[in-house]
């Protein structure tokens, strides 16, 4: 497993084709991002900001990534999202995709509060505001 950067082509993956349209139809200034992108970037802090939250976790030194074992989650927050803003017509009041935005939140407090692991970055030392040291067989972060 490693840190990965989400993408418009996963959250496409995860949209009718109905929906893809009514997010992309916004008319945009020039050179204004995607909504997507814009969604995706904001999610993808959040979700960092979560795992920082526990002091046990260090985050990969590129700030577009989070740990691959967190994309379902971020997903789920990115369409539910998404169809708020641009495709609220769209949702229905029990969807499914508020179900598993719920979850996916549920998944991430649990990560704040250090109670579910993340996988850890490549080089943790050099992503990590504290340092690293080994006891036993484990890698720690002192602060």
């Amino acid at each position: 497993m490693s840190w990965i950067t989400i993408t418009e082509a996963d959250v496409q993956t995860r949209l009718t084709s109905a929906e893809w349209q009514a997010v992309n139809s916004r008319a945009l200034p020039a050179g204004a991002n995607s909504p997507v992108d814009d969604v995706i970037a904001d999610v993808t802090q959040q979700v960092r900001r979560k795992i920082d939250s526990c002091p046990a976790n260090a985050l990969d030194a590129d700030t577009t990534t989070i740990p691959s074992g967190l994309k379902s989650q971020a997903m789920a927050l990115i369409v539910a999202e998404l169809l708020r803003r641009y495709g609220t017509h769209l949702l229905k009041e029990h969807d499914p995709r508020l179900t598993a935005e719920t979850r996916a939140m549920a998944d991430l407090d649990r990560v704040a509060d250090c109670k579910d692991a993340v996988e850890q970055p490549e080089d943790a030392a050099a992503a990590s505001d504290g340092h690293v040291a080994t006891w036993g067989s484990e890698d720690k972060i002192e602060l």
